[in-house]
């Protein structure tokens, strides 16, 4: 199915038609093939058949039909990641104020929050791709799973709770393949099974793909992957694929280093909460001009040179995970410098600020 793009696609609603037509409860999939069972069952083990080398999936009529939209309205398709849903995998208080994967899922909340809120558009399925459960397995070789994806509901961050699916690759692309029709389909990380499963799961006349970093097999920052028919893979379809950009110099550099290839747009949806309400004015009351996360990559000398050439003002430095000892102790010789360890109450260090420098030196992808 996913070398067959569309065409793969068409014929699997084909036949799914032809099940539902005839009253059959499912279909099980195996060597380019689809065979029916003339009769659902409640357990997905219970309705296996005695054909070597494959695998049923069953699931009910409704689950992964695209509900119509309203006249004019936009039908989304979301794939996420599990690590974007689970509070556990971003634990280090005594020195994150953030990390990249606490912006990344934020912004996931944020894209969730605008498009369950926007008029005209439809949020018809939200797929959360369970990456543990594929890790150091291929996608392509794997047979089709038994059971299929479990159904929860997720709660966004200072949003409503939706409902999603939840499930490995393999279990996601049965469930989704020939049935899920959208207008766009987003997934907000750039990993090649993510992408494979887009492609390959849901049939879409935009695929977008929210870009944050340089994890795409482009570039001298990029991920290339270890065998290099899944690197060229991963490049193709990365070339179909919109990239919604969280800085102008990421946009950039996917251009470029795809040598034009890969349609790269600037849209702060990916940024942090860019889709948030108004923030309070969280500096009205503060005096301190501050940086967070001293170190040379991240504009430190700069830093430095300010605090001497303004010995009245003063200043806080935020220390993370990327500052060294030597790095607070030469701050810690300048008298109008305050150094203080990272918090996750990132609020508490912007209620003391006047003004928040990032005199990054390092090419930052946002």
């Amino acid at each position: 199915l996913i070398g067959d793009g569309r065409e793969a696609l068409a014929r699997a609603a084909r036949s799914k038609a032809l099940c539902e037509a005839r009253g059959w409860g499912g279909f099980i999939y195996a060597g380019g093939h689809a065979y029916f069972r003339a009769s659902p069952a409640p357990v997905l083990e219970d309705a296996m058949v005695p054909l070597r080398g494959s695998c049923l999936c069953v699931r009910r009529r409704s689950e992964f039909a695209a509900e119509p939209a309203a006249e004019g309205g936009i039908r989304v398709a979301v794939l996420a990641s599990q690590d974007e849903f689970d509070e556990t995998l971003y634990a280090e208080p005594e020195v994150e104020v953030s990390s990249a994967g606490n912006g990344r899922r934020y912004a996931t909340h944020a894209l969730l929050r605008c498009l369950a809120a926007a008029e005209g558009v439809s949020l018809v399925a939200l797929l959360v791709l369970d990456w543990r459960s594929d890790e150091e397995r291929s996608f392509t070789s794997l047979p089709l799973p038994r059971e299929g994806p479990e159904l929860l509901r997720v709660q966004l961050h200072g949003g409503p709770a939706l409902w999603a699916w939840r499930g490995s690759c393999e279990q996601l692309f049965v469930a989704a393949a020939g049935e899920l029709e959208v207008d766009v389909a987003i997934t907000t990380i750039p990993r090649y099974d993510t992408l494979c499963l887009l492609h390959g799961g849901v049939l879409a006349s935009r695929y977008c793909v929210m870009g944050h970093d340089y994890q795409v097999p482009y570039g001298p920052w990029g991920t290339r992957e270890a065998v290099p028919e899944k690197h060229a893979m991963a490049c193709r379809l990365l070339d179909r694929t919109t990239a919604l950009c969280t800085s102008r110099h990421l946009a950039e550099y996917l251009q470029r280093w795809s040598e034009g290839r890969m349609d790269a747009r600037v849209c702060y949806c990916a940024d942090y909460g860019y889709f948030e309400g108004p923030e309070p004015a969280l500096c009205a009351e503060g005096d301190m001009v501050t940086l967070v996360s001293p170190c040379p990559a991240k504009g430190l000398s700069i830093f430095q040179r300010l605090a001497l050439s303004l010995p009245r003002a003063r200043f806080l430095a935020v220390s993370t995970l990327w500052t060294r000892t030597i790095h607070e102790a030469q701050l810690a010789q300048l008298p109008n410098v305050e150094v203080v360890r990272g918090t996750p109450d990132v609020d508490a260090v912007y209620a003391r600020t006047a003004v928040l420098v990032v005199p990054s030196v390092w090419c930052e992808a946002f």
